[in-house]
């Protein structure tokens, strides 16, 4: 494989080769073979990825849009930002997956793969409009989301983190 500065965050397409990725979670493993490319063009979700000069897929996450609603209040209450109008549902961006290829773990390529899909869910409320990004992470990986910042909700697997942070100058990631 090449070096992983090499990589290029891209859309996933049917050109990418799917089946070589291990990220030693055989559910992501199997998601991204079997059920990506469907979920994109059914329109729930979008699927990037980093692959290698041959297409090989070394990394991916998944975003897709997301709604808190009113009747969630106390999530609501943690999440709206403030002179956010209390009547209204909160879009934003759910980070469904984020998974690396086991050749690239402790190299730091897991911070740079969640950077990326901050930017690019960043660009996305840019666009369409939203305040967090929002994930349900496995237990196993809740410590990492925590030390970019994210915030648990209380009661709930859900994590987020506001976009304002991003957007007046911060860099949470």
């Amino acid at each position: 494989m090449t070096e992983p500065a090499q990589f290029r965050l891209e859309r996933l397409t049917e050109e990418h080769h799917t089946s070589y990725f291990d990220c030693g979670v055989k559910s992501l493993d199997d998601w991204l073979a079997s059920h990506a490319l469907d979920e994109q063009d059914q329109g729930r979700s979008c699927t990037h990825v980093w692959a290698d000069a041959g297409g090989c897929v070394v990394a991916y996450f998944t975003l897709l849009p997301t709604t808190i609603v009113e009747s969630d209040s106390g999530i609501m209450s943690i999440l709206r930002p403030a002179r956010f109008p209390r009547t209204s549902d909160l879009c934003g961006v759910l980070l469904g997956k984020l998974a690396l290829d086991q050749s690239l773990r402790r190299q730091g390529r897991g911070n740079d793969l969640l950077a990326e899909a901050f930017v690019t869910a960043y660009e996305a409320v840019q666009l369409i409009g939203g305040v967090h990004l929002v994930t349900d992470p496995r237990d196993e990986v809740r410590g990492f989301y925590l030390q970019f910042g994210f915030v648990e909700l209380e009661g709930t697997k859900r994590m987020f983190l506001p976009m304002r942070e991003f957007a007046e100058g911060g860099t949470p990631l």
